[in-house]
């Protein structure tokens, strides 16, 4: 699996499974108007900066590494949010997944329930603590 990065435009692609548009959520909405920093880029890792208005000094950050040849591992994390935001969740969304057929949805208590999701569900899902493709 290749980490791409360009343009502002990031993206994960292996010979098969591609992952494209990966941009930043905050409260369910896309954070508008972010600028990115490229923090550390190799061939094995990407650390992304965004800042935005609606964060004032805050950031939006994004670390994505290579666990071994066959895993990555993507975090994501919020610093210095401001303290009129009142926030509901945050996380990634991708603008557009080629062969991926389902994804696991888990929770981090047994109401928020764990469940495997076909991609071609026409439906919008949040899940908390973990995501798996």
């Amino acid at each position: 699996m290749q980490i791409l990065f360009s343009n502002g435009d990031l993206r994960l692609e292996g010979v098969a499974v591609k992952l494209r548009g990966i941009r930043p959520l905050l409260n369910g909405a896309p954070l508008e108007q972010a600028h990115v920093q490229v923090l550390r880029q190799d061939a094995h890792s990407i650390v992304l900066r965004y800042q935005a208005a609606l964060l004032q000094d805050g950031a939006f950050q994004i670390e994505i590494r290579e666990e071994n040849g066959t895993h990555l591992r993507m975090r994501y994390w919020l610093e210095n949010l401001p303290g009129d935001i009142v926030l509901n969740s945050f996380g990634v969304h991708f603008d557009s997944l080629a062969n991926v057929r389902a994804y696991l949805r888990n929770g981090y208590f047994s109401w928020d329930g764990s469940e495997y999701i076909k991609t071609t569900e026409a439906r919008t899902i949040t899940g908390f603590a973990m995501t798996q493709l």
